[in-house]
């Protein structure tokens, strides 16, 4: 009994002196320090890309800096220029046991260094204190993230900040609650007080900062495709364990630390190809030096792969409620139209002649439009959000009523938005001018669509371009026939003739514009803006009109102030062919020139992905005829 006893009283002494010796434990980061110094760990690539060092940019100087503003995201106080001092100070605060000023380690603040640089040292795990990181564990749902995918939201007219379309990052759980799943996003941070000019300039210029937040997946979804109605498309990335687990661990290092924002540059396509670039051969960041646009880092990922194998994994479209409605609406037929409209329309109930006499298949199918429908005029405010709603449940309950159904499927699943063609275009050709005789045609458009574009992933029937530029050269004199410093065309038609499907349709252009075809010299500055409505009477036919008002400079006595009405159409010929018509009408309310109507018929034939042929016949004063080639790059 005493020899089991001593046994025992050795064994707990054993226990509390090894405790101790671990709670003592020092430990020495000197070795790995070295080792990083002879394996230049401070000049790699990745360790750059870590840190976002840029080089050269703003300045003439070579010296690295990092492109990321606060303090807190750096360890060293020379961090923010030198990559070695940050590395050395990085390595030594991993080894620290305990935090500095009441905050988390290290270790927990830079999860993705510290994963990079176990992996290049060969870090061995008694080497280094084992922390525990409950803020970023509960924020992974415990360390459950198993795929991570680029999201990315079709363009919306109404907000410039989002003309071009918008990318954000999800992070899969895996768990059956994808909406509940943490989303990256990465804008401009713009104050309360900022007024439109001031923001445009600003965004522009770098006058404001941009940064990472995050939210649950859902209020995405439900801010675009619900409240501003725009499709989305996400795109599962080709990555394993270990690579989604670094990239985790980077976002989480990037949440609230602020950059310097960038319209055209340095914006969300831009900072977000740039995080996925720190995983070995992944290249993300598009090569146009003067715009990155989230669609062109779209077709970088499609187009790129590594080790024989694609970037992209898989891809999903999610149609926002407007979609989702009109593609129910177009597949149903005369008579299931026929009961919406009347439940809609002249409220009639679900006892109706027109809706009992359907069957079972087409009842579902009216009440899985209607459910949409109810759900889309919350947007459209044509019926109050009571009555929109109250009308939703008793279309949810009456279907809920009926036995399971096969849910109609998307017969229209649009192309996505990486296999449409480049942004920018250049078009070279020739016209004949009824007054000036033949000439050459140079039509630069920087960026970005105009209603005759057959591609993916923008607004259909819409235009968005800015810093576009047409020059003519007739008798070797090379002259502006317009400059357009933005012009954007928002064509939302009435497809389901429905209260709330209003078709509305507007306009603003800021130009510098030849007054008519028969000067080369009468360049005048114009601002104008239209509204109006439109109309699909056919699948491939749009028509509408609007009604406007501009002011512009006074050459020639055309005075500063008009209105005018015009009509226009769009046809959709074939999936490579596109043509439009459009009649102006201005009537100038001072002046007494100027004031010519203006009618224009042009067709676009695609040639492939970047090529196009376009044919132009234009009357403004006099008639011009022109034919030309434009490549996208």
């Amino acid at each position: 009994m005493r020899t089991s006893y001593w046994v025992f009283v050795f064994f707990l002494c054993a226990i509390f002196f090894a405790n101790t010796v671990v709670a003592d434990k020092v430990y020495s980061p000197h070795h790995y320090i070295q080792k990083a110094h002879s394996l230049n760990l401070s000049d790699d690539d990745v360790w750059l890309k870590l840190l976002h060092y840029e080089v050269g940019f703003g300045s003439f100087s070579q010296q690295p800096k990092s492109a990321i503003h606060d303090d807190s995201f750096f360890i060293s106080e020379n961090g923010k220029t030198n990559p070695s001092d940050e590395l050395d100070e990085t390595l030594r605060s991993f080894f620290l046991k305990e935090s500095k000023l009441n905050k988390p380690h290290t270790q927990c603040q830079f999860p993705a260094r510290l994963l990079w640089l176990r992996k290049k040292l060969n870090i061995n795990d008694h080497d280094i204190p084992q922390v525990n990181c409950p803020d970023f564990y509960e924020w992974t749902f415990n360390n459950s993230v198993e795929s991570i995918s680029v999201v990315y939201a079709s363009g919306y007219l109404e907000n410039p900040a989002t003309f071009y379309g918008h990318i954000l990052l999800k992070l899969n759980s895996g768990k059956k609650r994808k909406l509940l799943d943490q989303s990256i996003n990465y804008g401009v941070i713009v104050p309360p007080d900022a007024n439109p000019i001031s923001y445009i300039l600003k965004s522009l210029l770098g006058g404001y900062d941009g940064g990472f937040d995050d939210a649950i997946y859902n209020l995405h979804t439900r801010n675009y495709a619900e409240h501003e109605l725009r499709d989305l498309w996400e795109y599962k990335l080709n990555l394993n364990q270990d690579e989604v687990d670094f990239l985790v661990g980077h976002v989480w290092e990037l949440l609230g630390k602020r950059y310097t924002y960038y319209f055209f540059q340095k914006n969300c396509a831009y900072r977000l190809a740039e995080i996925l670039e720190i995983v070995d051969g992944f290249n993300a960041l598009p090569s146009n030096p003067i715009f990155t646009l989230p669609r062109a880092t779209l077709k970088t990922l499609a187009q790129g792969s590594r080790k024989g194998e694609s970037l992209i994994n898989s891809i999903s479209y999610h149609p926002s409620r407007q979609s989702r409605l009109y593609s129910k609406y177009s597949a149903l037929n005369p008579k299931e139209k026929n009961s919406v409209k009347n439940i809609v329309i002249n409220n009639k109930n679900y006892d109706s002649l027109s809706y009992q006499s359907l069957s079972i298949t087409s009842k579902t199918n009216v009440l899985d439009t209607l459910i949409d429908y109810y759900k889309f005029t919350e947007k459209t405010e044509s019926l109050s959000p009571t009555i929109s709603n109250k009308f939703y449940e008793k279309s949810l309950s009456e279907r809920f009523n009926l036995p399971p159904q096969k849910v109609m499927s998307n017969s229209s699943i649009p192309q996505p938005p990486h296999r449409g063609r480049r942004a920018s275009q250049i078009r070279l050709g020739f016209l004949h001018n009824e007054k000036f005789g033949d000439g050459k045609i140079i039509h630069i458009r920087p960026t970005y669509y105009d209603v005759l574009d057959t591609d993916f992933g923008h607004v259909d029937d819409s235009a968005l371009s800015m810093g576009e530029v047409k020059m003519v050269l007739i008798d070797g004199t090379l002259k502006i026939r317009h400059a357009d410093i933005i012009k954007i065309k928002s064509v939302n038609p009435r497809i389901t003739s429905l209260p709330g499907d209003n078709g509305k349709a507007w306009k603003l252009k800021l130009s510098l514009r030849q007054q008519s075809l028969s000067c080369l010299d009468c360049l005048a500055l114009r601002f104008e803006g239209d509204y109006g409505l439109s109309i699909k009477p056919f699948s491939n036919l749009l028509i509408g009109a609007f009604a406007g008002a501009g002011v512009q400079d006074n050459r020639n006595q055309s005075g500063n102030l008009f209105v005018k009405t015009s009509i226009f159409s769009h046809l959709n010929v074939s999936k490579t062919m596109n043509i439009r018509f459009l009649a102006e009408l201005p009537k100038q309310i001072d002046g007494s020139g100027g004031g010519e109507n203006k009618f224009l018929l042009e067709a676009r034939q695609a040639i492939s992905t970047n090529v196009d042929i376009r044919f132009q016949y234009e009357k403004n004063h006099v008639s011009e005829y022109s034919i030309a080639v434009g490549y996208y790059f």
